[in-house]
């Protein structure tokens, strides 16, 4: 999502919020942190390459597939992590960089 949001122009901030780190939410096994960690390579292969003109890929596609206004998926593992953040302070507004 972050190499979709840079791509498109999107400004990117931090905005410091609190979080309750709890064993269940926490905790990644060494495979799972591995297949995480590739994938974040591959797609940061791929913004590169967008980026430099000598490849393109859908999921850079500004007309790419849209979520629904108001729709959201949410699997049963995800449920309460999301729960947490829908009730969360922590809100932020995206903006588009200024054309420079």
């Amino acid at each position: 999502m972050l190499a979709q949001v840079l791509y498109q122009g999107f400004r990117i901030g931090e905005i410091s919020c609190p979080a309750a780190y709890f064993e269940e939410a926490s905790s990644i096994n060494f495979g799972r942190s591995m297949k995480y960690g590739i994938g974040v390579r591959g797609v940061s292969v791929q913004h590169c390459l967008q980026r430099m003109g000598i490849a393109r890929f859908a999921i850079f596609d500004p007309a790419g597939r849209k979520l629904e206004a108001g729709a959201a998926s949410v699997t049963a593992t995800n449920a309460k992590a999301a729960r947490l953040a829908m009730n969360s302070d922590c809100v932020s507004t995206p903006r588009r960089a200024d054309p420079a």
